[in-house]
C-alpha cells in the first residue's frame, strides 16, 4: 500500500518538473532542500520565540543589578544607565539604550521605565515607581528581584509543560481527530452500510454524532493554549499593553488566579512593610504599597483602608479585607511592638506566600496537563473500542450469511 503511494508521488514530482522545464531529480532535490529549509525555520523560529523570555529575564538582571551598584557608589540610576548604554554592550540590548535616551530628556527612571515596555514587567515597574515616592531605591529593589524570580517559575514551568502540550501532542490529536471524524469514519459508514450490509452502531456512531462539540471543545483548548504561548512570549511588552488598553478584564484575570492574587498580596506587603520601617505616615505608605503593586484591585482596596484610617480605625483592622486568613493582620499588630521592624515581622508570611503560589500554579498546571492526556486517551480507547464493535458486526454479518 506504501509503495504505490511513494510511487505516485515521484512520478507527480517529475511530471510537475517536465511541465516547469526542469529535470525530474533536479526538481526534487530543489523541493527537498526548500522543504528542509522551512522545517529549519520554524525550528529557528521556536528556539527565537521560547528563548526570548530567559534573554528578557537576564537583561532585566543585569539592569538592577547596575543600579544597585550605581547607588552603592553614590550615583544616581540615571548617570549609572547613561554610562552603561554609552559602551553599547551587547547583553543590555536597544531597549536599555532607548531608556537611556529618554533619562537624558529627563524624564525620571520610572516614568522611562514606563515608557520603555519590555525592560522590567509592569509591577517591578510600580515598584521602582514607589522606591523614588520613598526617596530610596535601594529597598524596593529586591522585591523587583522577586519578581524576576517569578519569571523564572514561568519559564520553567513552560519548558515542562508548554512546549509539549502546544505544540505536539494538542495539534497532533486534534488534526488526527479531525481528519478521523470528518472524511474517513463517514467513508467508512457508507462502505459498511452500503458496500457489506454491515450495522453500523456503537461507539463510532456516537463519535460521529458528537464530533463537532468534541471538535469545538479540542480547537478551544488548543486556542488556550496558544493564548498562553502567545503571553509567554510576549512579555512585559503584551502584559503592558493589555493593561493599558484592557484594565477590568485584565484585572479581573489577574486576582481570578489564586497564585496571582497571593503575588500581589505579597508585593502589597512587601511595600508596605518597606514604606513603613522608613518612616512615612500609615496613610501615605498604603497609597505608596496600593500603587506599587500595579493592580486596579489592590489600589481601590488601598483607598478604602486609607478611608478608614481616617475615620480613626487602627491599620492592622483596616486591612482585614485583604487576607481572610487574619495572619497579615496578626502580623502587621505584632510588628509594632517588635524590636526587627515590619520587614522582619512579615518576612516568614511573605516567604509562605511565595511557596503557596509556586505550589498552586504547579498543581493548576499538572491538573492540566493530566486533563488533556486523559481527554485524548478517553477518545483514543473510543476509537479503538468502536473499531473493535465494528470488526465483530461484520463477522457476525458473515456467519449469518
Amino acid at each position: 500500500m506504501i509503495q504505490p503511494l511513494l510511487d505516485g508521488l515521484w512520478n507527480g514530482f517529475l511530471s510537475l518538473g517536465g511541465a516547469l522545464g526542469v529535470e525530474g531529480t533536479v526538481f526534487a532535490v530543489i523541493v527537498a532542500v526548500l522543504v528542509l529549509g522551512f522545517l529549519l525555520g520554524i525550528a529557528y523560529a521556536l528556539y527565537r520565540a521560547f528563548g526570548m523570555p530567559m534573554r528578557r529575564h537576564e537583561r532585566a538582571r543585569l539592569l538592577l543589578d547596575l543600579i544597585e551598584v550605581g547607588l552603592e557608589r553614590g550615583q544616581s540610576p540615571e548617570h549609572t544607565l547613561g554610562e552603561a548604554a554609552a559602551h553599547r554592550e551587547r547583553a543590555l540590548g536597544r531597549p536599555v539604550r532607548r531608556l537611556a535616551a529618554r533619562l537624558r530628556q529627563g524624564e525620571r527612571l520610572g516614568t522611562a521605565l514606563e515608557h520603555t515596555p519590555g525592560l522590567l514587567p509592569p509591577a517591578a515597574v510600580a515598584m521602582i515607581q514607589a522606591g523614588e515616592a520613598l526617596g530610596d531605591l535601594r529597598p524596593v529593589i529586591p522585591a523587583c528581584r522577586r519578581l524576576l524570580r517569578d519569571g523564572v517559575e514561568h519559564v520553567s514551568l513552560a519548558h515542562h509543560y508548554l512546549v509539549l502540550i502546544a505544540f505536539v501532542t494538542t495539534p497532533a490529536w486534534v488534526g488526527v481527530f479531525g481528519v478521523l471524524s470528518v472524511w474517513v469514519l463517514p467513508k467508512l459508514r457508507q462502505a459498511f452500510e452500503v458496500d457489506l450490509g454491515a450495522e453500523w452502531s456503537g461507539l463510532l456512531e456516537g463519535v460521529l454524532t458528537w464530533r463537532m462539540p468534541l471538535l469545538v471543545v479540542q480547537g478551544g483548548l488548543l486556542l488556550a493554549l496558544w493564548t498562553g504561548v502567545i503571553l509567554y512570549c510576549g512579555g512585559p511588552r503584551l502584559l503592558h499593553w493589555l493593561a493599558r488598553r484592557l484594565p477590568p478584564a485584565w484585572e479581573r484575570w489577574r486576582t481570578a488566579l489564586p497564585w496571582n492574587r497571593r503575588r500581589v498580596l505579597r508585593d502589597f506587603a512587601t511595600l508596605l512593610a518597606v514604606a513603613l520601617d522608613a518612616g512615612l505616615p500609615e496613610a501615605r505608605a498604603l497609597a505608596l504599597a496600593g500603587g506599587g503593586t500595579g493592580s486596579l484591585r489592590f489600589r481601590a482596596l488601598a483607598e478604602a483602608a486609607q478611608a478608614d484610617l481616617a475615620r480613626g480605625v487602627k491599620l492592622p483592622e483596616t486591612l482585614a479585607r485583604l487576607d481572610e486568613s487574619g495572619e497579615f493582620r496578626w502580623r502587621l499588630a505584632n510588628a509594632v511592638f517588635g524590636r526587627g521592624g515590619f520587614q522582619a515581622a512579615l518576612a516568614g508570611w511573605i516567604e509562605a506566600l511565595e511557596a503557596r503560589a509556586f505550589r498552586d500554579e504547579q498543581l493548576a498546571a499538572q491538573a492540566l496537563t493530566t486533563g488533556l492526556v486523559l481527554l485524548n486517551g478517553v477518545l483514543v480507547a473510543l476509537l479503538a473500542g468502536g473499531v473493535f464493535q465494528l470488526l465483530v458486526n461484520l463477522i457476525w454479518t458473515g456467519v449469518l450469511w
